[in-house]
This record gives structure tokens, sequence and C-alpha cells, in this order.
């Protein structure tokens, strides 16, 4: 098990490393921090947002969850091998606790059993260029469901001329190819993007596999004062892994696999312009999700024969529409902000269980629409603190209306150090499948609650070449809906309790070398009952360097490391996992201006460690490939 203390002192080397540096130029922007996350324009500099943004012409990670390794208090994990779900975790907060975007569309589906997490192995990487992840109480624009925080993903947006091509090969039969072009228009107003990619993830011992095919295209132009964005993407993932709470490989008693098929398609298109002194912005989009789970259940342990999960079939089906209309004005320093949004979502499930010769019907169907208006306002208190306040209010078709609000505080302390101060509330309808399965569901399920604070301190050193960034927060969750065994139905619980600090550094040692490192501490436990919860570590580190010793080569080299955390499986029951540490390898030569060679070393080490109780993580993998670019 790796010590708290041996992971505290990850991110603490490179600062103090980094002081000693003399510097060249600034690299690091301080006022304004440069975070616009919200699709509507929202600034979020009082929030706790980290940005990332890797170049892109570097190798994109096997995984999309290797992306996002360096947030500080995010954690992902992806049990088992390539056909395991890839889970989030924000700020201790539970897996559908935080609201998902591509291209401003939420992914986020309330008809899958679990309450609308989302499951990033199915998104392919190779054609995701950012993500910025909003910790904690988010801008009031994003409206329900944001209890612990909001991750935005995007594709290629910057207007260019070029053709990337990419071809990758590795072991265990992982396979990877993927093109996206991007073009300017004759008139220099228009551009567009299309990218293609498919991915055979390999397949391991244990027969888990994975295959992912993705399509994007986004045009952008502009009439005159009016700008014109469209966007277009289709997702499809097929895999096969043991079921949660089986034992994984160790321990799992039946050793057929679960079986999902997931098809995503969705379209967005957004408008802005100018009038007079302010700026307006009309958006809309429309989303399908389709899954189809066929699993061979989980056998129940000795002591306890009730307790088993039986054979499922689930065909799954999402239909999501959204508009919104907004308006922001600059008046005597001052922006002020207000929008309508409203939302219907058309979901259903045909289902059944298998007990032995019966079958049981699961199937429901649900619908459920949402009207919501906002209003925000930013500007200076004094020459050195800003302020940020909004307060919005969302009526649902079922009479009820709520409202939640947002506040922050940013403050220049002098040219290199900022204090911020977050805090807010939230809620999240219970999904379709808590309110709506015939077997375990409830219609007078309760909306989960949320209030969340934070503060930090973002400073620079050496001229600009490192940033570092500490922030403590607490959330507090009540009327939780969670399993209720004795019921046998999903209840209202009394909730979360979540505290911690986050610290995240980037540093720019010279112009051939950088660094970023980040250490989350969170201490996350039922209340009341102080019992720890499943799958969040209390630490979880890590560091990363880029070493360009030569003008055509980039060496990549990234430590990832957490504690131990509590899981559960029927064969074991309550267990600790140990904690691990995993180092992952990645070289590109550019032969050519056109055309580069990459090698990638996935857990250099061959470390043997799970993410989950009997769900053993795949060991080393060399992934070779080309790169072409014209």
């Amino acid at each position: 098990m790796l010590s708290p203390r041996t992971l505290s002192a990850l991110p603490f080397l490179l600062a103090a490393g980094a002081l000693a540096q003399s510097a060249a130029e600034p690299v690091v922007q301080l006022d304004p921090f440069p975070v616009t996350a919200h699709p509507s324009g929202a600034d979020e500099r009082a929030a706790a947002v980290w940005v990332v943004a890797p170049d892109a012409a570097a190798l994109p990670p096997a995984r999309l969850a290797d992306l996002l390794l360096g947030v500080p208090g995010l954690t992902i994990d992806q049990p088992g091998g390539p056909g395991g779900r890839s889970t989030l975790y924000l700020r201790g907060g539970e897996e559908n606790h935080t609201l998902v975007f591509l291209d401003g569309i939420p992914l986020n589906d309330p008809t899958n059993n679990r309450g609308g997490a989302v499951d990033l192995a199915l998104l392919e990487p190779a054609l995701l260029r950012s993500a910025a992840v909003v910790r904690g109480a988010a801008s009031v624009r994003y409206g329900p469901d944001v209890l612990a925080g909001v991750v935005h993903l995007g594709g290629e947006s910057a207007p260019a001329n070029n053709t990337t091509l990419l071809a990758e090969g590795g072991g265990d039969g992982f396979r990877r190819g993927a093109v996206s072009t991007n073009r300017v228009l004759a008139d220099g107003n228009s551009s567009f993007h299309l990218g293609l990619a498919g991915t055979d993830d390999g397949e391991r011992a244990d027969g888990s596999r994975a295959e992912r095919r993705f399509f994007r295209g986004a045009i952008n132009t502009a009439f005159g004062a009016t700008n014109l964005q469209v966007a277009l993407w289709h997702a499809r993932h097929n895999a096969d892994s043991f079921p949660d709470e089986s034992g994984g490989i160790e321990y799992a008693v039946l050793r057929d696999l679960e079986h999902r098929e997931n098809r995503q398609t969705a379209a967005s298109l957004r408008l802005d312009g100018k009038a007079g002194e302010g700026r307006w912005r009309v958006s809309a989009d429309a989303a399908q999700f389709d899954a189809a789970v066929t699993s061979p259940g989980v056998v129940a342990p000795p002591d306890n024969p009730y307790a088993g999960v039986p054979a499922s079939n689930d065909d799954t089906r999402l239909r999501r529409y959204r508009a919104a209309l907004g308006y922001e004005q600059n008046l005597a320093s001052w922006t002020t902000a207000v929008g309508l949004d409203a939302q219907r979502e058309e979901g259903r499930d045909t289902g059944s269980l298998q007990f032995g010769p019966m079958t049981l019907p699961t199937s429901f169907s649900a619908e459920r629409d949402r009207l919501g208006a906002y209003a925000e306002t930013s500007g200076p208190l004094c020459e050195t603190v800003t302020l940020v306040a909004g307060a919005r209010a969302d009526h649902y078709d079922d009479g009820k209306t709520r409202g939640t609000f947002r506040g922050g505080l940013l403050a220049k302390l002098d040219s290199t150090t900022q204090w911020r101060l977050n805090a807010g509330t939230s809620f999240k309808p219970a999904s379709f499948y808590a309110l709506a399965n015939p077997l375990v569901g409830d219609s007078n399920l309760k909306p989960e609650r949320a209030r969340s604070f934070d503060t930090g301190l973002r400073r620079t050193f050496a001229e600009g070449r490192l940033l570092v960034d500490l922030t403590a927060f607490a959330t507090r969750i009540r009327d939780g809906v969670d399993y209720d065994p004795l019921r046998g139905r999903l209840v209202n619980r009394a909730g979360i309790q979540s505290r911690g600090a986050e610290l995240a550094t980037t540093w720019r040692a010279c112009n051939t070398l950088s660094f970023a490192g980040s250490l989350t501490y969170t201490d996350a436990h039922s209340n009341p009952g102080h019992e720890r919860l499943r799958s969040r570590p209390a630490w979880r580190g890590g560091v990363s360097a880029t070493w360009t010793p030569r003008a055509a080569l980039d060496l990549t080299a990234a430590l990832t490391a957490t504690s131990d955390l509590r899981d559960n499986s029927k064969p074991t029951g309550d267990v600790m996992v140990g904690g691990w540490a995993r180092l992952d390898l990645a070289a590109r030569w550019r032969v050519t201006k056109q055309f580069a060679v990459t090698a990638a070393l996935d857990n250099a080490l061959d470390q043997t460690y799970a993410e989950a109780v009997g769900f053993t993580a795949p060991g080393r993998r060399l992934r070779l490939g080309v790169q072409a670019q014209f």
C-alpha cells in the first residue's frame, strides 16, 4: 500500500525544484486566468477549474480516462480489462453526481441503472482535443444535476487547413485508426471539421474486450455579426467484461461475461451575435442514446442466498431535446447575463430478469419536461476584488419548482497571486430508472440536494513558469438515492459528507522540459454513520513530464498513484483494495515535417494491481504507431 506521505511528496518535489530555476518568458497568464468552460460563455474564474488541452499532434491515450488523470479532485477507474466501465468520481460524490458534456451536449442517461452515470469508455480520445473540469458549485447556467461538478469534453475547433492520419497497433490485439480534416473556406469566415476513428482495444485472457467507433463533424461560419456553429457526433461501443460486484477474474463464480452495446447520436446548433451593448445566444440540441446489456448475473454469497443478482436483459433508449436563449450585457464594468432554457427527456427500458425458468419483466417508460430561468452578474467590488453571483429556478411538469444559487469572489492579492471563494447549491431529480423501474423504483423519491463550498489560492512563481493551485473544499449531499436491501427498493438516504484538499502544479523548467503534478485528499463518508464510501481512495496523485531533447523528438512520462480504497463484491463482501502506482511512457519522433512515428508503453513497470476487488488491471502493453499531417 502506498503511504499518504509518499503521495503527498510528488507535486511538492516539482515546486521545490522550480523555485531554483532561472526563467525566460512567462508561460502562465494569471489574470485573467484563461478559462471559459460553459458553452454559453460563463466566466468561471472564481470557480475551481482545471483545463486539459494537449498538443493536437500528441499521441492520444488508449483510454479517455488517461487524458484526465492529472485533474485534481477527480478519480476515474476502469476495473479489469478493456471492456470494463470507466467510472468518474468527483470530490467524493457518487458516479452520477457529475454532469458530462461533449460539444455542449450532456451525456448523462437517466434510464441506466447507475442513475445517469456516464461511462467514459464509450468515447474515443483520438478525436477529443480538450477537457475542462469545473469542481463543486458551478455556474447557475448549467441547470440541475450538478451535485459534484461538470466535465466539458470537446473536439477540434480552431480554424485550420490540415488533414491528420493516425494508425496504431499494440499488445493484446490493440488496433486504432483515425483520420480528421480541417478546412477554412475561401471566404475566410467559415471552417469545418470532420473526424472518424475506430479502436479495437484488444482482448485479455479473461475475455474482456472493447470496440469503439466515433464520428464527429463541426461547421463554424459567420453572417455579418452573427456566428453559427453546428456539431454532430455519433459513437458506437461494444464491450464484454465481468459484471459489477461479481469479483472479476479472481473471484467470479459464473465465468460468463456481460455484453454491452451502446449507440449515441447527437447534434447541436448555436447562434450568437451582438445586440446593442450586449450579446445574445440561441442554442438547440437533440440526442438519442441506445444501450443493450445482457448479463449472466452474480451468484449470491453462501451466507445470504437472497443477495445474488439474477441474469438480465436490458434494452434502453433515451431521447433528449434542449433549447436555450440568453442575453449578456456589460454596463459600467459589470456583466449581467439572463437566460431561459427548456429540456424534454423521453426514456424507456424493455428488460427482464431471469429466475431459473421464470422470466420477470422490468420494462418501464417515463417522460420529463423542465423549464429553467437564470440570472448571473459579475463585476468589481473594488479595484482588486470581483464578485460573481447568480440564481436560477427550474419548473418541472409535475408542478414543482426549485431554486438554486451560486456566489463567488475572486481577489487579486498581487501581480502573481489570486484568491478565490466559491459556494452554491444544486439538486438532482431521481433518475428514470430509480423512479419507474417496477421492481426497485419508487415514484415518490425526492431529488438529491447538495451544498458546496471551496476556497483556493492560485500563484505563479519563477516569472510565470510555475503555477501552483491549492484548493480546500467541503460538500454535503442530502436525500441521496441508494438501494435498501431490507426493503428491496431504492430509497432516499441521509446522504454524503465530503471534504478535502486539492493541489495542482504546472512548471515549465525550460523551453524543452515541462512538468505537471496533482495531489488530492478526499474524506468521503456516509452521513450519518460515517461509513467510508466505496471506490473512492483517500489519496490520489500523479506527476507527468514532457521532454523535447531534440526538435524532432518528444518524450513523456506519467506516474499515477492512489492509496487503498473500500470495495465490495458478492463472493468477498467488504474488502480493502490495496493502493497502487502506475508508470506510462510515450515517445514521438517527427521523421519529416509531415510524418512521425510513435511508441507508448502502458503500465511500463508491469505492476499488478486492481481498481476494484477481483478486477486485475492489464499488465505492460507496448503500442506502436505512425502519424501523418498535411
